[in-house]
């Protein structure tokens, strides 16, 4: 007889956190595309990175995009299998310029200089780069998700 309640309490427990469990919402990957500017000008070679903001912990998705000469972009996220597009919801954003000809790999330190870094063609705010901005993908997408500085 305790044996039966014993087991009857676990298939309870059991049934009642399944459900909970299995019902854990995934984030939609949707496309989103837009435009970077500084000062109304394009802002090409410019990293953008889109992290969705879950507030819960659960799951989070990374997507991110270089723009081009005329300042737009589509981001793709960071899966393993890439996807256009980033998460829906809340996102936290960065925007940074980086030399792309700067070579992360340049070879022996103590016996070669690192090169000479480009001047950026353009100034990003402190903003840009600090993780403060956000933008809240629609559940559709968006091919306005544009940032001017």
């Amino acid at each position: 007889m305790n044996r039966n309640r014993g087991l009857f309490g676990i298939c309870l427990i059991i049934s009642l956190i399944l459900p909970v469990v299995g019902c854990a919402k995934k984030i939609p990957i949707v496309p989103v595309s837009g435009k970077v500017t500084v000062g109304g000008n394009p802002a090409p070679d410019c990293t953008i990175l889109f992290t969705t903001i879950t507030g819960t912990g659960g799951e989070s998705i990374g997507a991110r995009a270089v723009t081009d000469a005329d300042g737009n972009y589509t981001l793709m996220t960071s899966e393993d299998n890439p996807r256009k597009g980033a998460g829906a919801g809340n996102n936290r954003v960065i925007l940074k310029w980086i030399d792309k000809d700067y070579p992360f790999n340049y070879g022996d330190p103590s016996k070669t200089p690192p090169p000479k870094r480009k001047a950026a063609p353009y100034h990003l705010p402190p903003k840009a780069a600090s993780g403060e901005l956000t933008f809240t993908v629609p559940a559709g997408g968006t091919t306005e998700a544009n940032f001017d500085f």
